[in-house]
């Protein structure tokens, strides 16, 4: 339990509904930022187009001053999924540039997974009542 808690308090800040579904079953927590998962997945673009995205030379988004593990700029804060490159729950939601120019497609389980998860998991309740 030690493990999940620690985890999750990692990834809480992503608004991660995969982790925060996981959280909420395997700890029965009633605290597991419901109302952003919900959000999070409202927001992801229906169009799975790897689109070229560029969000490094915005003005309205404060820069990590150390890139991420590839040497590439990220943010402080993560950025509305809409306004992502295309990505899974295994990238990093801090990345501002990315894409493949519409070049590949992805097949959406990362938006599923959390999606079917979340309305059969503990933490139905929460969620229907949002």
């Amino acid at each position: 339990m030690e493990s999940l808690e620690r985890s999750w308090r990692v990834e809480r800040p992503e608004y991660n509904p995969l982790w925060n579904f996981i959280y909420a079953v395997g700890t029965g927590s009633q605290e597991f930022c419901a109302a952003e998962s919900v959000c999070t997945l409202q927001q992801i673009p229906m169009d799975l187009i790897s689109w070229t995205v560029t969000n490094s030379h915005r003005m309205d988004i404060v820069s990590d001053p150390s890139s991420d593990r590839f040497k590439r700029p990220q943010s402080l804060l993560v950025l509305p999924p809409d306004e992502w490159p295309m990505l899974k729950w295994n990238g990093n939601p801090y990345g501002l540039d990315g894409g493949s120019g519409g070049h590949s497609e992805d097949d959406g389980a990362f938006f599923l997974l959390p999606y079917l998860d979340g309305p059969v998991s503990q933490a139905d309740r929460r969620i229907e009542a949002l």
